[in-house]
C-alpha cells in the first residue's frame, strides 16, 4: 500500500479524536501539529520520489491553487505591518503563516492525489467512521456530563457539554453536518457494503440529534442554503436533459425508496421526542441543569437579537482594527492581539453596546477576520477565491459525466456548512472541519472531476528547478513545522506549570493553617507531617517556576507563561518559597528579565535596604517586566489590572523608603524621580485597565461580582480594584484623589449605559470610596468634605433616581424570587422523588417554609444600618489596608438556614451521592450566577441607602451637627 495514503488513514483519525486537557488547555494544539508533521512528511516522500526520476516533471495545478497562493503570499506581506507595530508578535504571526503554507501545499496534493473514486470513497468513509465516535461521545457529553476522551465535561448548560474532540457543540455541529451529505451518499448509494449503510445511517441519526439538541442556529441557516443549493442543480439537472432526469428519479425510487422512507421515520421520531413535548431524552425541554428556559428560546428574538450584537461587537472591532492598515491588514494572526483593546473601543463608543463586551480572541467571522489582519489586498483574494469557486460548481456540474454528478453534488453540499458557519464563527481555525472543508474542495477541483481546460494549468519543471525550490519549500515547511512544535511543547510545560501552580495555591490555603499546630507538637508524627508539607511545596514550587520559564523560552509569545510567572513573583507566599528553594534560580530571573535602567536604580538602593526589603523590591520590578512582555503578546484587561497591582506596590515600598531620614540628598532625587514616573506609569495602566473592560462583568461575571461579598473580598470588583491600587501607591495627594474621580466617573458612566439599556449597573465602588472619604475628612476639614459630598451627589443623582425607580416600581424582582425558588423545589423533586414520594414532600415543606421566612427577612432587613457600619468601619481603617474589609451578603445571612432547613430532613439517607446532590441543589440559593436577582436586590439596596446616607452627612454638615 502507498504509504503517504496509509500516513493520512493515521492522520485524519488523530487530528479529529486526539484531545487531553492533561496535555495543553485547548484541544486544537497538539491538532496542528500533527497535522503539519503528516503535511511535511508527506512532502518529502514526494519531493524524494521527484529527485530519483532525475527527469523533468510535470505540475498540475487550477485557478484555485493559484489564488490560495497568493492569499498566501499577501499574508506574508500583511507580516510588514505586525514587524513595524508589535515584533514580539513577529514570531507568532510567522508560525500562522507557515501553518498557512502548509494547507496551500495539503490542497494542491489532495487535488492531485484524489484522483480515483475509490481513494475518494476511502478518505471520506475514514471521516465517516470518526464522526460517528464524535457524534456518539457528544451524546455521551449531553446526558451524563463524562467525555471518552477527556473526561469529565461538566458545563452549565446541557448543550454546551456538547463538546466532544473537535470543540464546543458548535464546531461539533458543524463538523457533523458537513459530513451528513456524504453519509447519504453512501447510505443510498447502490453497491454500498451493508456494514457502511448501517454505519451511514447510525450516523445521520446521531448527527440529526444532535443538530437538534445542540441548538446552533448557524447549522440550520447552513440547511435552507444547502435546501437552495440543491434544488438549484435539480433545477439545472432538469432544464439541461428532462429524460435523464426521470430515469434518475426512477431509478432511485425502485433502489432507494424504502431506505429513504426509514430514515425519514426514525428522523421524524427523534424530532418528535426532542422537540414536541418534556421528556427525560430532552432534559425536560431545559437548555441546562439550572437554566430552566425552554430549548426554544435560544430562537426567540430577544436572545437572538443579543448574540447578534455581539458577534457585531466583534465585527465592528475587526473593522476597527482594518482601518489603520487597510491595504495589507494588521498582520496575519494579529487580531488575537489587537481584539481586545478593538472590542473595548467599540464597546465604549457606542453605549448600546456596553453589554457585549466579550473577551474574543477571534473576530467569529473569518471573512472579517482576513479583511482585519491581510487587509484588501488578502480580502479581494479571498472573495475572488468565493466566487470562482461558485462558478465553476455551476459549470463544471453541467458537464460532468452521469457516474461522477452525484458525487460531485455531494462535495459541494458537504462543503456549505463550513463556508455558512465561517459568517458567524472561526471554523477555518478548528481541526478536523478545516481539513474535512480543505479535502472537500480539493477534491472537487481536483484531477478526478475538473474537466475544464481553462481552469487547468500544467507545468513541465527540470530537475535541477525541482531540486531548488523542493529545497526552498522543504525548508518553510521545517521551520513552519519547528514552530508548531514549539508552541505545542510550550503550552505544555504552561499547562504543567499552570497546575502546578493551582496545586501550590492548594496547599497554602487548605494545609498551611494546619502547620500552626504542627510546629506546636515536637512528635515524631508532626515532623514527619511538616517536612511531607514542606517537601510537597518544594516540588511544586520547583515546577512551577520551572514549568512557566521552559515555556516561556521554547516559545517567546505565550503570554500567559509570563503572566502565571509574574504572579508567582509578585505575591509575598510565592517569592518567599522561591527565593528559600530556588534562590540561584531568582537571581537568574533578575539578571535576565529586570531592565537594565531597574536593575541600577535597585542596586543603588541596596545599602539602605534591608535583605527582606531588597527581595521584594526586585521581584516586584521582575514581575512587573514580565507582565510588560505578557502585555505584548496577550492584551488581556487581566494582564492590565496585574500591572496595575504591581506598580502600586512598587510606589508604596519607594514612598516608605523616601520617609527615612538617613538618606543622601542624591538618592531622595532618585527615589522622588522614580516614584513621580511610576506615578505616570499608574495613571496609564489604571485608566487603561477600566476602559477595556468597559460592561465586561454582563459577560464576565468575575470583572463586577453581583455578590458583594464576593466582589470585595476575593478581588472581583475592578473599580474597587483600582481604586485600591491608587491608594495603596502612597499618600492621598491630590494627585490620586483626582485620578480615583477620574475612574469613579467612567464606573459611573458604564453603568448609566447599562441601566439604560436593560442591564445592570451599579457603580458603588466610587461612592463608597467618596462617602468614606468625606466622612473621614470631615473630622479635620468640614467645608472641604462637604464639598466633595455636594459634587458626589450631583454625580450620582441620575442613577440614584434610576435604582430607586427599579426598586420601588419595578415588579421584576419580586417575580425572579419566586422563579428562584420554582426552580429549585423542581430540581429538589428530580432528585428526591426517585427515593421516596413521602420525603420529597417532607423536604418540600421545610424548603418552602425556610425560603418564606429568609425572603420576608431579607426584603425587611435594615440597609441603612448596614450602610452606617460598613462606612464605619472603612473610615476607622486606613487606606491602604482597607482592601482587608469587605462587605458582607444580607442574602446568604439569610439563606444560609434554608440550606440547613433541607438538609435536616435527611439524616437516614444512606445515599451519600444523593446527599452531595441534594446539597448541590440547595446551595444555589447562595451562588450569584443561579439566584442573581437576590444579589442585585441587595446590592440596588445598599447603593441606594449608601447614597442617602451620603445626603444625610451632607445635611448634618450644613447644619453643623456630624460629630
Amino acid at each position: 500500500m502507498d504509504p503517504i495514503n496509509v500516513l493520512w488513514l493515521i492522520t485524519i483519525p488523530i487530528v479529529s479524536l486526539f484531545a487531553h486537557l492533561i496535555y495543553t488547555e485547548s484541544y486544537s494544539v497538539p491538532k496542528h501539529f500533527f497535522l503539519s508533521v503528516a503535511a511535511l512528511t508527506t512532502f518529502l516522500i514526494l519531493y524524494l520520489r521527484a529527485l530519483r526520476k532525475k527527469e523533468p516533471i510535470v505540475i498540475n495545478f487550477t485557478v484555485f491553487h493559484i489564488l490560495f497562493g497568493l492569499f498566501w503570499i499577501s499574508s506574508t506581506a500583511s507580516i510588514i505591518n505586525i514587524a513595524r507595530d508589535n515584533p514580539y508578535l513577529l514570531r507568532y504571526s510567522l508560525d500562522v503563516n507557515l501553518y498557512l503554507l502548509i494547507f496551500v501545499f495539503l490542497s494542491w496534493f489532495f487535488s492531485n492525489y484524489m484522483n480515483t473514486r475509490e481513494k475518494i470513497e476511502k478518505i471520506f468513509l475514514v471521516f465517516l467512521i470518526v464522526s460517528v465516535v464524535v457524534a456518539a461521545n457528544g451524546v455521551l457529553n449531553y446526558y451524563t456530563g463524562y467525555d471518552v476522551f477527556v473526561g469529565l465535561s461538566p458545563d452549565i448548560t446541557y448543550r454546551g457539554r456538547i463538546r466532544s474532540t473537535i470543540g464546543n457543540v458548535i464546531f461539533v455541529a458543524n463538523f457533523l453536518n458537513m459530513l451528513t451529505p456524504l453519509a447519504l451518499y453512501f447510505y443510498l448509494k447502490s453497491g454500498t457494503s451493508k456494514l457502511t449503510k448501517i454505519l451511514s445511517f447510525v450516523f445521520i441519526t446521531l448527527s440529526f440529534y444532535i443538530l437538534l439538541v445542540g441548538q446552533v442556529r448557524s447549522e440550520y441557516i447552513s440547511w435552507v442554503v444547502q435546501i437552495l443549493l440543491g434544488l438549484s442543480f435539480i433545477t439545472l439537472e432538469f432544464f439541461s436533459d428532462s429524460r435523464s432526469t426521470r430515469k434518475k428519479v426512477s431509478d432511485f425510487l425502485r433502489c432507494g425508496v424504502w431506505q429513504f422512507i426509514i430514515l425519514v421515520m426514525v428522523l421524524l421520531v427523534v424530532a418528535i421526542l426532542l422537540l414536541a413535548f418534556p421528556n427525560p431524552l430532552n432534559h425536560y425541554k431545559r437548555i441546562g441543569e439550572i437554566i430552566f428556559s425552554p430549548i426554544e428560546s435560544r430562537i426567540t428574538g430577544e436572545v437572538v437579537q443579543e448574540d447578534f450584537i455581539r458577534r457585531k461587537v466583534a465585527w465592528l472591532a475587526a473593522v476597527e482594527i482594518w482601518k489603520r492598515h487597510k491595504v495589507l491588514g494588521q498582520g496575519i494572526g494579529s487580531y488575537r492581539y489587537y481584539g481586545g483593546s478593538a472590542v473595548a473601543k467599540v464597546c465604549n463608543e457606542n453605549p448600546k453596546y456596553r453589554f457585549a463586551w466579550q473577551p474574543f480572541d477571534t473576530v467569529h467571522n473569518d471573512y472579517l477576520q482576513v479583511l482585519a489582519e491581510v487587509g484588501l489586498v488578502g480580502f479581494g483574494i479571498v472573495l475572488a477565491l468565493f466566487v470562482w469557486l461558485l462558478t465553476y460548481v455551476f459549470q463544471n456540474y453541467s458537464k460532468l459525466s452521469e457516474d461522477k454528478k452525484t458525487l460531485f453534488l455531494v462535495l459541494t453540499l458537504s462543503f456549505t456548512p463550513f463556508a455558512v458557519q465561517m459568517f458567524f464563527c472561526y471554523p477555518v481555525q478548528i481541526l478536523p472541519n478545516s481539513l474535512l472543508a480543505l479535502i472537500l474542495v480539493s477534491t472537487g477541483i481536483g484531477e478526478y472531476f475538473n474537466i475544464q481546460k481553462n481552469t487547468k494549468l500544467r507545468v513541465k519543471i527540470s530537475a535541477r528547478i525541482v531540486f531548488l525550490i523542493g529545497f526552498i519549500f522543504a525548508t518553510l515547511l521545517v521551520v513552519g513545522v519547528f514552530l508548531r512544535a514549539s508552541k505545542f511543547l510550550s503550552d505544555v510545560y504552561s499547562r504543567q506549570g499552570k497546575v502546578a501552580l493551582y496545586s501550590l495555591s492548594s496547599l497554602i490555603e487548605t494545609e498551611e493553617p494546619k502547620n500552626g499546630e504542627l510546629l506546636k507538637n515536637n512528635s515524631t508524627v508532626s515532623n514527619t507531617a511538616l517536612q511531607s508539607y514542606q517537601e510537597e511545596i518544594k516540588n511544586n514550587i520547583t515546577t512551577a517556576v520551572l514549568s512557566l520559564y521552559k515555556s516561556i523560552k521554547i516559545n517567546p509569545s505565550n503570554g500567559i507563561a509570563y503572566y502565571l510567572l509574574s504572579n508567582m513573583l509578585g505575591y509575598d507566599k510565592t517569592l518567599s518559597m522561591i527565593h528559600t528553594n530556588m534562590k540561584e534560580f531568582f537571581d537568574k530571573l533578575f539578571k535576565e528579565f529586570c531592565e537594565a535602567s531597574a536593575k541600577e536604580f535597585i542596586n543603588s538602593l541596596a545599602h539602605t535596604l534591608k535583605t527582606e526589603e531588597l527581595l521584594e523590591l526586585k521581584s516586584l520590578y521582575v514581575s512587573l517586566s514580565l507582565l510588560d512582555i505578557s502585555e505584548k503578546v496577550s492584551l488581556y484587561p487581566l494582564v492590565q489590572l496585574a500591572k496595575t497591582d504591581r506598580i502600586s506596590r512598587i510606589m508604596n515600598r519607594l514612598s516608605n523608603m523616601a520617609l527615612k531620614s538617613d538618606l543622601s540628598d542624591k538618592l531622595r532625587v532618585a527615589l522622588s524621580n522614580e516614584i513621580e514616573k511610576k506615578f505616570v506609569e499608574l495613571e496609564k495602566t489604571a485608566l487603561k485597565t477600566i476602559y477595556e473592560f468597559s460592561g465586561g462583568w454582563i459577560t464576565y461575571m468575575h470583572a463586577k461580582n453581583p455578590d458583594i461579598e464576593t466582589a470585595t473580598r476575593n478581588k472581583e470588583d475592578i473599580h474597587r480594584e483600582v481604586i485600591h491600587c491608587v491608594l495603596n501607591s502612597g499618600e492621598l495627594d491630590s494627585k490620586r484623589l483626582s485620578l480615583v474621580k477620574r475612574i469613579s466617573d467612567f464606573e459611573r458612566e458604564v453603568c448609566l449605559d447599562l441601566e439604560r439599556n436593560g442591564y445592570w449597573g451599579i457603580p458603588d465602588a466610587g461612592l463608597t470610596f467618596f462617602t468614606t472619604f468625606a466622612k473621614q475628612l470631615a473630622e479635620k476639614d468640614k467645608d472641604r468634605a462637604r464639598e466633595i459630598l455636594k459634587s458626589t451627589l450631583r454625580d450620582y443623582k441620575e442613577i440614584y433616581n434610576l435604582v430607586v425607580q427599579k426598586l420601588e416600581k419595578d415588579s421584576r424582582f419580586v417575580e425572579e424570587f419566586e422563579t428562584v425558588k420554582k426552580n429549585i423545589a423542581t430540581l429538589l423533586k428530580a432528585v428526591l422523588s426517585r427515593e421516596s414520594a413521602n420525603l420529597n414532600e417532607i423536604v418540600q415543606d421545610s424548603f418552602n417554609k425556610a425560603y418564606r421566612k429568609a425572603l420576608e427577612n431579607f426584603i425587611n432587613y435594615d440597609f441603612s444600618r448596614y450602610v452606617e457600619i460598613y462606612i464605619s468601619e472603612l473610615r476607622e481603617s486606613e487606606f491602604g489596608i482597607r482592601k482587608t474589609i469587605y462587605a458582607t451578603s444580607p442574602w446568604k445571612y439569610f439563606a444560609t438556614p434554608v440550606i440547613f432547613a433541607v438538609m435536616n430532613n435527611l439524616q437516614n439517607i444512606q445515599d451519600v451521592g444523593m446527599i452531595s446532590r441534594i446539597f448541590g441543589i440547595v446551595r444555589l440559593l447562595v451562588d450569584p450566577s443561579f439566584a442573581t436577582s437576590m444579589f442585585l436586590y441587595e446590592r440596588y439596596q445598599i447603593f441606594k441607602h449608601m447614597y442617602e446616607y451620603a445626603q444625610k452627612i451632607y445635611q448634618l454638615l450644613g447644619q453643623d451637627l456630624l460629630h
